[in-house]
């Protein structure tokens, strides 16, 4: 395209007036002076539009009303963040002026913020925010500007938007040629600018029609003298004016009709009357009356008893009408509570039904919708084997080899007499042996074990009532209600994986009454952990994190670095939540808030939804949780004293170890392993600049730097791994489990350690790395491809299975073997080669992160399949 001779002036000028912006972005706030160069910015910017120099520009200014005015940026207004050298724009909108919105977002985009558009931020820092500028799209439409920026996101679908844009649907086989000529239809027909209304009598404008009628329906009025600006964009869905006011009778000159059958009319523009304004009535909007009775006085709970079912499950959906989060919490659980004890269903959980059978997904929904409605009305159940299965099973398809449920009843009926248990950290086994030796294995995890003493003298309702007592004495129920219907957990033990038998106990408190408490403990403990000042430590958050935190250790190959190599070491904690004294942890944790302490911090504040923490701050309203460092310690002895667990029928108290079952058992003890380790790393002086260590929690690995150079540095790294044994007090056991070859598996994966200069190679390990290729699998970590669900929660079994090895691997070819593993470990689980290759080549296409070794790897294999000769078998 030929640039005129006026074209080029303008984009001579406007690179000018953006320099001049960006020179003076520093003076916050919107002087005149800056309000001048934005609205010069803005005239070149529509300038170069109409002149056809920024193409995706003009679909902006087909949407904006008419008589708009792009230069207020001033005032209230639905905004465009646009460039006119990239298509990626943002829409958002304020009351407080578009110019003023601008500039926050270039300081959060300087600063680093995240903010609530992390993405829109992200982008301007990397692609400059110098080269956008703030549009106004529609200003002086009263403050509904929300419902206008609604229009305006799914109108347009900007790309910076993260809510309210269309998803584009997935991409479908393209139709043939005779498909094609049956849905022909004329060219799309593109809607332009947006509708804004005026009230004649106040003079007020708003793109929303059913605001202006709400508010003469609230103010007692039954007409309303309209004047439409013409257009074919609605600021709100014509389906929502429509079911609210669309019995509304519209009169003009040419006689009256329904406000239903009156969009084009409004759409061309010009001069209504709306008399009468009638507002249709919500059915919900009478339950609501009679629920909050209902709140207002609890007696008339009695009466939910002697209504029928529809009523009951009439008034469970007109709780949604509330907008507070408890109240409809507390009306749902009131009226889920009588349908379950007139009908036995609970309405809260949703329906789970196992297809097994073949039958289609639509009629399989539209005989359980049926089946629940006979539940609801107390009618006999259809007979779902009978005449339905016989008319929709496929009979094409091939038979499931999978066992029936009648034969796993069959299988469980034959063996009742015995226990059968689940292998630990491996379901895909279980274990069948005589009640006497589980009776066994059981009393040496609990009631003989030295970390319990018996309770004999209170009853478990006594002894969680004083429990409750001790809790609210202590003011711990400011961090977090007690949970009136808390019970102790009955503990268990499972038989571990490596030698049957050996044994797991499992004592789990997920009806504790501190739970909620628990929780926000453990999120306090964990950040405090991570930005714990001026302490070094090996705690690793994640395993995600392990290929960073190890190449944050890796030589940079300059000076001295060059003749490094590595002396490497991993062990596992034995012990580490059994042997450990009460004393000792409350001392670790004491000692962890003191170091935020004397950096003058003593609380923390949480959010009560999401992840927000803040450090030392005012009072940020009620969505946040006041966490003083005396309540954490309390709130850790209260967790230490009261740990009671069931067994046999007789109530054991833990009095040695951490905390069996309770979310703040891994924090705790975490806590613990970094004091240990903050106190070794002190003592070696100077030579810690030689170690890198990385811990999860009872697995830790030690790195020591030595030098070619310096014989006397090998000595001086075995004398630190000597020291390191010992580092972890008396009460934990370092058992060393490499072989010393510098080589060594750690959190799933095989690490080595190449020296001159040191740099890790991580190669994921899968399970069933040692048998893939022959014996028996011992690991479950797929299904079995006849087993019960579906093929696309099969397909997404083995994404993730691509992700994990994406993460763990440090190089791209790291990413082969375990790949290839799993490839044959699916074959012999009976997938299909097919499921494996799609499933890679949809990875090898969208993801970042080594996409070329990706992309290779599946072409590789699909080519190696397609010149076998038994398919890829």
């Amino acid at each position: 395209m030929t640039v005129s001779t006026p074209a080029k002036l303008l984009w001579a000028r406007l690179p000018s007036f953006m320099g001049l912006r960006d020179a003076l972005w520093g003076n916050y706030g919107m002087t005149r002076f800056k309000i001048i160069v934005e609205q010069a910015i803005i005239a070149v910017f529509l300038l170069l539009t109409l002149a056809r120099q920024v193409p995706w520009a003009s679909k902006l200014l087909s949407f904006v009303p008419k008589d708009h005015d792009f230069f207020d940026v001033s005032g209230p207004a639905v905004y465009c963040l646009v460039s006119p050298w990239c298509k990626r724009i943002y829409i958002g909108q304020t009351v407080r002026g578009a110019g003023e919105r601008w500039w926050e977002y270039i300081r959060c985009a300087e600063l680093g913020t995240k903010g609530h558009g992390a993405k829109l931020y992200a982008f301007l820092r990397r692609f400059g925010w110098g080269k956008y500028l703030v549009l106004p799209l529609a200003t002086g439409v009263g403050y509904d500007l929300v419902r206008v920026e609604g229009t305006f996101i799914g109108r347009l679908s900007p790309s910076l938007n993260t809510i309210g844009r269309t998803v584009r649907a997935k991409n479908k086989a393209r139709p043939g040629q005779k498909e094609r000529a049956k849905k022909a239809v004329g060219p799309a027909v593109r809607r332009s600018t947006l509708i804004v209304f005026t009230d004649l009598a106040t003079g007020r404008r708003n793109a929303s029609l059913s605001t202006l009628l709400e508010e003469v329906s609230r103010a007692g009025g039954k007409n309303i003298t309209l004047a439409s600006s013409g257009g074919q964009v609605w600021g709100e869905k014509w389906s929502i004016v429509k079911r609210f006011y669309g019995t509304s009778t519209v009169r003009t000159d040419e006689g009256k009709v329904p406000l239903a059958r009156a969009k084009c009319m409004m759409e061309a523009g010009g001069q209504f009357r709306i008399a009468p304004v009638e507002k249709a009535e919500n059915a919900r909007l009478r339950g609501k009356g009679y629920l909050r009775q209902l709140l207002e006085m609890p007696r008339k709970k009695g009466e939910l008893k002697n209504f029928d079912i529809p009523k009951l499950i009439f008034l469970y959906r007109s709780a949604r009408e509330f907008k507070m989060k408890t109240t409809r919490r507390v009306l749902k659980e009131m009226i889920a509570d009588v349908v379950q004890k007139k009908t036995g269903v609970e309405v809260k959980k949703k329906v789970n039904v196992k297809n097994t059978t073949g039958v289609e997904q639509r009629t399989l929904q539209r005989e359980v919708e049926r089946a629940l409605n006979g539940v609801m009305r107390k009618e006999d159940l259809p007979e779902v084997e009978g005449t339905m299965l016989e008319s929709c099973v496929n009979r094409e398809g091939r038979e499931s080899a999978a066992s029936t449920e009648e034969e796993a009843l069959e299988l469980a009926r034959k063996l009742k007499h015995l226990v059968a248990v689940p292998v630990d950290r491996n379901p895909g086994d279980i274990v069948v042996m005589c009640p006497t030796t589980y009776h066994h294995g059981l009393q040496l995890m609990f009631p003989l074990n030295a970390a319990y003493e018996e309770v004999k003298c209170m009853k478990e309702k006594e002894l969680l009532a004083h429990i409750r007592r001790g809790y609210k004495q202590r003011q711990l129920d400011k961090i977090g209600a007690w949970n009136p219907a808390a019970k102790i957990g009955q503990a268990y033990a499972l038989p571990k994986n490596k030698d049957l038998n050996r044994w797991r106990p499992i004592a789990p408190a997920c009806a504790d009454g501190a739970g909620t408490a628990s929780r926000r403990l453990v999120k306090a403990l964990n950040f405090l952990l991570e930005k714990a000042p001026g302490v070094r430590h090996f705690n690793l958050k994640a395993t995600s994190l392990l290929i960073g935190n190890l190449g944050a250790a890796s030589g940079r190959g300059k000076g001295k670095d060059e003749e490094g190599f590595p002396m490497a070491a991993s062990y596992d904690i034995k012990e580490m939540f059994t042997s450990l004294p009460h004393p000792t942890i409350i001392q670790a944790v004491d000692w962890l808030l003191c170091q935020w302490e004397e950096k003058d911090v003593t609380r923390v504040r949480l959010s009560r939804r999401g992840s927000v923490i803040v450090l030392n701050k005012k009072s940020l309203g009620p969505g946040y949780v006041d966490l003083k460092f005396a309540m954490i310690r309390q709130l850790v002895t209260s967790e230490l004293e009261n740990t009671y667990v069931m067994s046999k029928g007789k109530i054991l108290k833990q009095v040695i170890g951490i905390p069996m079952g309770r979310n703040s058992s891994p924090p705790l003890a975490c806590t613990l392993c970094v004091r240990y380790e903050a106190e070794f790393l002190g003592s070696l002086g100077n030579d810690q600049k030689l170690v890198h260590g990385v811990r999860l929690e009872d697995d830790v690995t030690l790195v020591v730097k030595c030098y070619l150079s310096e014989p006397s540095s090998i000595a001086r790294g075995r004398q630190i791994q000597r020291r390191f044994a010992e580092a972890y007090g008396e009460q934990l056991l370092l058992v060393r489990t490499d072989d010393g070859s510098n080589s060594w598996d750690f959190l799933g994966t095989r690490i080595t350690a190449i020296p001159c200069p040191i740099r890790f190679l991580v190669r994921p390990k899968n399970k069933n790395h040692d048998c893939v290729g022959s014996g028996e699998l011992l690991f479950c970590s797929f299904q079995d491809y006849n087993s019960y669900s579906e093929k696309k929660v099969k397909a997404g079994a083995i994404t993730a299975a691509f992700h994990r090895i994406q993460r763990h691997a440090s190089e791209p070819l790291m990413v082969i073997t375990p790949v290839l593993e799993t490839s044959c470990e699916l074959r012999r689980r009976g997938y299909p080669p097919t499921l494996f290759f799609h499933t890679l080549a949809k990875f090898a296409r969208v993801t970042s992160s080594f996409s070329e070794a990706w992309k290779m790897l599946a072409e590789g294999l699909v080519q190696f399949a397609r010149r076998s000769p038994a398919g890829g078998e």
